[in-house]
């Protein structure tokens, strides 16, 4: 049996698919299998592939129909047989000594969870960008989660920059939500629901490229309709959570408390012809896992939502302070921002926007 599985869903790669398999057959730590699951990829991905696991006895490859990367990734854990998982996308790529080091850091600190740093890529480009907060590394070092529950909000919801135990996820049976974006959240967290402490090891060992129309970049275009996934992917939380026994009150208000803050924050990236639905399918959710209103905000939601007055619903999703894309009149008529992807700042005088190139500093 191998030490680790690595699980990569491959959709229509064929740019990008052979670096990510030649960064994962050239690991220094030999004792892995590779497991892709083909999702019905109409390009050369296939036959790469192919090609590959002739010459590699570790890779395996699993085909099914365009199913989405829940499902995929679904296939890859009940066919993984390592003592530990790791995930790849399949247009990012590992440094050659990631597994070993991801292996060594869950074995010697005896932790449920190691989590790395990454380099951002900018596909156009090749540059490495540092000033983006979201995918990096959120602590550093051994943390208990039983003695301190905030610090899960420091785990961020990203597969491909950790080691899980597959022991701990097969007794619980954290699976993906199928047919849903956004599965990533759900299996993080349900995971880190179960876990007792995790390591940050501060070493940037994942290559993450960001390419126009990936999944993580239509996540916060504000037209996405897939933003109702997230709202899903919390449904499926809470019923993982109804069948854990002995969890306790600390926890179980963390997530009613994480999973309103995030319906609120994801709120503002639903398209307009969605904000009505996504108001009255988070109620639902709310109301059938009988989770208690957590603060005002919510109080007000429910009532106006029920109410039929979406307007006032809009209004109070939209105010200062409730996420970061919500600026105050001063900050609409004055601001300085970078463009995630783009060698770009977006400045704003007096309402008025335009672009000025700016340096984006190389890793």
């Amino acid at each position: 049996m191998p030490k680790v599985s690595v699980i990569i869903p491959v959709y229509n790669v064929e740019k990008y698919l052979k670096r990510c398999l030649d960064s994962l057959v050239n690991q220094t730590f030999n004792d892995i299998e590779i497991i892709c699951i083909n999702d019905g990829s109409t390009d050369n991905s296939l036959k790469i592939i192919e090609e590959y696991a002739q010459k590699d006895s570790r890779i395996k490859l699993f085909s099914q129909e365009n199913k989405g990367s829940a499902t995929a990734r679904n296939v890859g854990l009940d066919n993984a047989n390592g003592e530990y998982l790791m995930f790849c996308d399949s247009d990012d790529w590992y440094e050659s000594q990631m597994v070993e080091k991801m292996f060594s850091a869950i074995e010697k600190e005896n932790v449920d969870l190691v989590v790395c740093d990454v380099n951002i890529v900018i596909d156009e480009t090749n540059d490495r960008k540092d000033d983006t907060v979201y995918p990096r590394l959120g602590f550093i070092g051994k943390v208990d989660f039983n003695s301190n529950i905030k610090i899960k909000d420091k785990v961020k919801v990203l597969l491909w920059k950790k080691i899980f135990r597959k022991s701990l996820v097969d007794k619980y049976n954290i699976r993906f939500p199928d047919g849903h974006k956004q599965e990533d959240c759900t299996f993080i967290r349900q995971y880190v629901l179960v876990a007792k402490n995790a390591y940050g090891l501060n070493e940037k060992l994942y290559n993450y490229v960001y390419r126009t129309g990936s999944v993580m970049s239509k996540a916060f275009d504000k037209g996405a309709k897939d933003c109702l996934d997230t709202l899903y992917c919390f449904d499926n939380l809470l019923f993982f959570l109804s069948k854990i026994k002995n969890i306790g009150n600390s926890k179980l208000n963390y997530v009613y408390d994480s999973v309103q803050d995030d319906a609120f924050f994801w709120y503002q990236f639903v398209s307009i012809d969605y904000k009505e639905k996504y108001a009255m399918e988070f109620i639902e959710i709310l109301q059938r896992n009988k989770v208690p209103i957590a603060n005002k905000k919510s109080h007000l939601l429910i009532y106006y939502a029920q109410k039929n007055n979406f307007k006032k619903v809009y209004d109070l999703l939209h105010k200062k302070g409730s996420g970061p894309l919500y600026l105050s009149f001063w900050q609409k008529l004055f601001s300085i921002k970078n463009t995630f992807g783009k060698k770009e700042k977006l400045i704003t005088i007096l309402g008025v926007s335009f672009k000025i190139k700016r340096k984006v500093k190389n890793a």
